[in-house]
């Protein structure tokens, strides 16, 4: 099914040692069309997950090394 911007209501960030090992640390609701997550990383792997109203997961990017 496609994502559609309306649907989504929060992000949840995911972190972890390395890529394959992200487990969720933050979640914050969706604030407008670009929305700011403050995360200190520190050598962590990153990915966000897009949320509906009900916490079900619509997508994920792919994890990237945190700055």
């Amino acid at each position: 099914s496609d994502v559609c911007s309306s649907d989504l209501r929060k992000w949840r960030l995911l972190a972890g040692v390395d890529k394959k090992s992200l487990r969720p640390v933050l979640t914050v609701p969706k604030g407008g069309f670009e929305t700011a997550i403050p995360f200190r990383a520190g050598g962590s792997w990153v990915a966000a997950q897009a949320l509906d109203a009900r916490g079900r997961s619509l997508a994920r990017s792919p994890a990237v090394r945190a700055p």
